[in-house]
C-alpha cells in the first residue's frame, strides 16, 4: 500500500518511552509516509534519541520547538507541517502493541472510500498497561461511533472507550482549526468532538496500541480542575443533542449515581421546553 500517512507524536520529558513508542511503529507492516516526533523543549535526554533515530530513519523526522506551548501546541505544530493525506496521533508514552494496526486501519477507510462513504475515521481497541508496559486492562468500545453517540457517551461519563489514535484525513483534522491551545485537559475528547460533526469513526474490531497509565492519582486541585473543564464542555455541547439524547444521558447519570449532574441536565431540559418556573432565590 502506498504510504499515505503521517503520524504526530508530541513529547515532553518521556525520554525513557520513546523506544517503546517509536519500536512500535518500526514493527508495522504499513510503514506510514513519516513520523513528526514534536519535542516541547524537553529537558532529558530526548532530543539525543530523537536525532539518533531522524539519522536512523529519513522517514523520521524531528521538529524541536523554541518554547514549551504545551501537549496541543505540539500536536498542531505536527499537524501543519505534516505532508501525508491522512493523520494520525500518538502519546509519545503509548505505543503499538499490534503491527497490524496502522494496515487494518488504512484498509478500512479505503475501502469505505472506495464503497462512496465519506469522511471515515478508524480506530482500534485500547488495551491499558502500567508505567513499565505490564497488562492492566482492555477498554470496551463501540463498533461505531457518530457525533450523537459520542457526545452521550462523554457526557454521560460513560465508561467505554472512546476513539483514540485514530487514522483520518488530515483535511478533516485541519476543517476543525486544531486543538485548542493552552488546554490540556480533555482536549482529546473535544477534537474527537468538533472532528465528529463531519465524520464516522468505525472500529477494526481488533486491538492495537498500549495506553500507558502513568498517574499516581489526582490531587484536590486537580481534580477541581478537571470537574471545571468538563462543565465547560458539558455546557458546551448538550445543547447540541436532541432532547431524547439529554434524557438518555440524565437516566445514564443517575444509574452511574451522578446525581448532581443527573438533576442540571433535568434542569437544562425543562429550561429549554419552558416547563421549568424559576423559584425566587434563583
Amino acid at each position: 500500500m502506498k504510504p499515505l500517512l503521517s503520524i504526530v507524536i508530541p513529547n515532553y520529558n518521556n525520554s525513557k518511552y520513546l523506544d517503546d513508542c517509536v519500536g512500535g511503529i518500526l514493527k508495522q507492516t504499513y510503514r506510514p509516509l513519516e513520523v513528526l516526533l514534536v519535542d516541547d523543549c524537553s529537558t532529558d535526554d530526548s532530543r539525543r534519541k530523537i536525532e539518533e533515530y531522524t539519522k536512523a530513519y529519513p522517514w523520521i523526522k524531528g521538529i524541536f520547538l523554541k518554547e514549551n506551548g504545551g501537549v496541543s501546541h505540539a500536536r498542531n505544530t505536527g499537524a501543519a507541517e505534516a505532508l501525508g493525506e491522512y493523520i494520525t496521533f500518538l502519546d509519545a508514552d503509548d505505543y503499538y502493541i499490534n503491527p497490524e494496526k496502522l494496515n487494518n486501519e488504512m484498509n478500512l477507510i479505503l475501502n469505505m472510500e472506495k464503497a462512496g462513504k465519506k469522511n471515515i475515521g478508524a480506530f482500534s481497541k485500547l488495551r491499558a498497561v502500567d508505567s513499565k508496559g505490564e497488562y492492566l486492562w482492555d477498554y470496551q468500545t463501540r463498533k461505531r461511533f457518530d457525533r450523537g453517540i459520542l457526545s452521550r457517551d462523554f457526557l454521560s461519563q460513560k465508561n467505554i472507550q472512546l476513539p483514540r489514535d485514530y487514522c483520518l484525513r488530515r483535511q478533516l483534522f485541519l476543517d476543525t482549526g486544531g486543538y485548542t491551545e493552552g488546554q490540556n485537559l480533555y482536549e482529546d475528547t473535544e477534537i474527537l468532538l468538533k472532528i465528529s460533526e463531519k465524520c464516522e469513526f468505525v472500529c477494526t474490531d481488533e486491538t492495537g496500541s498500549a495506553y500507558r497509565i502513568t498517574a499516581q492519582g489526582l490531587s484536590s486541585a486537580a481534580k477541581e480542575k478537571h470537574k471545571a473543564v468538563w462543565k465547560t464542555l458539558r455546557a458546551q455541547y448538550m445543547p447540541t443533542l436532541p432532547v431524547s439524547d439529554r434524557i438518555w444521558v440524565y437516566g445514564s447519570l443517575i444509574k452511574n449515581e451522578s446525581i448532581s449532574l443527573a438533576k442540571q441536565i433535568c434542569k437544562d431540559i425543562l429550561n429549554m421546553l419552558g416547563l421549568r418556573k424559576k423559584r425566587a432565590w434563583e
